[in-house]
């Protein structure tokens, strides 16, 4: 991928055989399954490059700790694949961009339903990393179990609730003015540099902290057209019934 800070290979693997878990189940049983589907599934493969090992490690521990994790963000990667803000190459938020956006607003609800893996009470002695990765320190809370013990409180909101606020957020953020970080958990003023772009979201990379990730919107327009997605989405929700 040419626009990619790092070499990455694209790959579309067609033709694989999709296995319901029943299908499944009955084949380890050596027993015949019909209605077996064919997908097509595409991934990234990305050489030379281990800081993303560790930014996956962080996402995975986060979704450990409450399912609706891991279905907010894949509900938001859907709906922005749809909607067409979920292309790094042609202007717009790569989906990593967008899990990070959900781990965030799940950090500053009330009551939180994420705690902080990268806070320094859950980091510790135990988590803490000796040694940089490409010059970043990648420590975080690995045990999914400790980290959901430091929240005080349960969020009882459901995922669509949850799904229709993520889109009400980020749909009124002032981004000329905030700069989103997963790692602090909570909006933070944009750095001076940083306000030469107010025109677009600002996105702090959970490890390469001098990374914006919100650097590969082309242009305002792009942005408009985010914005415009985000809104658009949460008025759809707030026609139908977001508490299922």
């Amino acid at each position: 991928r040419a626009a990619a800070r790092v070499p990455i290979v694209t790959l579309t693997v067609t033709g694989l055989p999709f296995l319901s878990t029943e299908q499944a189940a009955a084949r380890r049983r050596g027993q015949p399954s019909s209605g077996e589907g064919a997908v097509a599934i595409e991934c990234d493969i990305c050489v030379g490059h281990t800081l993303p090992q560790k930014n996956t490690a962080l996402l995975r521990t986060y979704c450990a700790i409450d399912s609706r994790a891991k279905q907010l963000i894949l509900a938001v990667k859907i709906w922005s694949k749809a909607a067409g803000v979920a292309d790094s190459v042609n202007g717009t938020l790569a989906s990593y961009s967008w899990s990070l956006l959900c781990v965030f607003f799940l950090q500053q609800c009330e009551p939180p339903v994420l705690p902080l893996l990268q806070s320094d009470a859950l980091v510790g002695e135990r988590w803490r990393s000796h040694e940089l990765i490409d010059g970043c320190d990648t420590s975080f809370c690995g045990d999914a179990e400790e980290a959901r013990a430091t929240l005080s409180a349960h969020n009882s909101s459901s995922v669509g609730e949850l799904l229709l606020e993520f889109f009400s957020f980020f749909g009124s953020l002032r981004f000329d003015k905030w700069a989103v970080s997963a790692r602090l958990g909570h909006l933070r003023a944009r750095k001076a540099e940083q306000r030469k772009t107010k025109w677009r979201m600002c996105i702090e990379d959970p490890f390469e902290l001098e990374h914006d990730l919100g650097n590969v919107i082309s242009c305002s327009a792009a942005q408009a057209e985010i914005t415009k997605a985000l809104r658009e989405a949460a008025g759809a929700l707030l026609r139908s019934d977001p508490r299922s």
